[in-house]
């Protein structure tokens, strides 16, 4: 019989220990939270820094490891999603940097250049120049142009219409 009872309250025991480790602390909690804001407006907020970074098309020597020619993460995360901007409307992205040396400044353009290449970007229609952010941006006439001219269907799901969405 005291065996049994032992099995009972290491089993009890164990049962009691499992459950306290699954207890969430706030920080889990408020992690969660925010997770959630993340999925229910994440498309939104995707949106609209896409919105905004047609607006800016820029990069600045914050995008590169410092002191070479190559491109930090941040670097690779803007232009990955600058790319598909610019393989639909074209555009110029602008390099704002205080450097010096116009050999390094060279070398980090042409880093671009192979990068934006090589996620798929049509280079003809892509230029990098060295300027200040914040470029106009593009009107929406010109938008519905470049739509008209099919290069957004060839990106959006490749076939379709001029506006990019597929026929039933």
């Amino acid at each position: 019989m005291l065996r049994i009872d032992l099995r009972v309250m290491l089993l009890s025991s164990a049962m009691v220990l499992g459950a306290c480790s699954n207890h969430k602390n706030q920080t889990d909690v408020h992690m969660e939270r925010m997770d959630d804001g993340v999925a229910a407006f994440g498309s939104y907020f995707r949106d609209m820094a896409d919105n905004a970074l047609l607006r800016d098309m820029s990069i600045a020597d914050l995008h590169f490891v410092a002191h070479t020619d190559e491109l930090s993460g941040v670097g690779a995360e803007r232009l990955d999603r600058m790319a598909s901007l610019l393989q639909t409307y074209g555009g110029t992205v602008r390099y704002e940097t205080y450097l010096a040396d116009q050999d390094m400044v060279d070398r980090r353009i042409g880093h671009v250049r192979e990068y934006l290449t090589l996620v798929g970007c049509n280079m003809d229609r892509v230029s990098i120049e060295v300027q200040a952010p914040g470029g106009r941006g593009m009107r929406g006439d010109e938008a519905v142009l470049q739509l008209e001219e099919g290069t957004a269907s060839d990106v959006i799901g490749g076939g379709g219409d001029a506006t990019g969405l597929s026929r039933p």
